[in-house]
């Protein structure tokens, strides 16, 4: 099995990079040693390489600088609309420079506020070996806030077709994981969960977006500032 990581990053308003710091530390044992994983990349804004290149725990990962992504031009930056359409073109352009650079089957894309549980290798391995046609697999189980995303398996020709459907289609609204699955695609969850979600605060810079918080000891739920758009959305 060869699975190529992409840890997309951003630095948020109100902690920087804290969320990154946090699952490094958590992750790194796995990332680093597991004989699954073949490649590493972090992908992030050029602007922020000397604070980025200063995290230990990425020393083994290759960077992808975030591009300037031309379909943005004239959308309103404060907008919900260019904060869900950023996200899937960084998903696009990540994901096409680690398949030019790497020749794995399978490609991790591992969100910044993402821990993976002790028995994330097991859960991977089992999954892989009950679906030959896999397609996409999500490490969460689907959540009310499209938190399935943060952790996704992909199949380099699926990932090939999801990259071009991104690449052809309007974006504005539709959140990464619900792209996929609006277009009849299919998302398989991992058959035990293995993966946790840490962060409580958005990507979006005009908003705290407070979801669901998690951690491996307990788990904490926080009222969205954004609950009533979102559950719209997703309607």
């Amino acid at each position: 099995m060869d699975v190529t990581v992409v840890l997309p990053t951003m630095k948020r308003t109100s902690n920087g990079y804290s969320y990154l710091r946090q699952s490094i530390a958590h992750n790194k044992k796995l990332l680093n040693t597991s004989p699954l994983i073949s490649n590493r990349f972090v992908y992030f804004s050029k602007e922020d390489l000397s604070e980025i290149s200063r995290i230990s725990g990425l020393r083994k990962f290759e960077h992808i600088l975030r591009p300037t992504h031309e379909r943005l031009k004239g959308v309103d930056r404060t907008s919900y609309a260019y904060w869900r359409m950023h996200l899937c073109l960084d998903f696009a352009a990540s994901m096409q420079h680690a398949m030019s650079a790497s020749p794995s089957k399978y490609f991790m894309w591992l969100e910044d506020d993402t821990l993976l549980t002790a028995n994330f290798e097991l859960e991977l391995i089992q999954l892989i070996a009950t679906n030959k046609k896999l397609h996409m697999a999500s490490a969460y189980h689907t959540d009310a806030f499209g938190g399935c995303a943060a952790c996704l398996i992909l199949e380099r020709q699926s990932l090939i077709e999801y990259v071009d459907l991104i690449e052809q289609r309007y974006l504005e609204d539709i959140p990464l994981d619900h792209f996929y699955e609006y277009h009849s695609r299919k998302i398989s969850p991992f058959r035990n969960k293995a993966a946790l979600h840490i962060g409580k605060h958005s990507s979006r810079s005009d908003s705290v977006c407070i979801r669901e918080e998690e951690f491996p000891t307990r788990l904490a739920k926080y009222k969205s500032l954004l609950l009533a758009k979102l559950h719209l959305l997703n309607r």
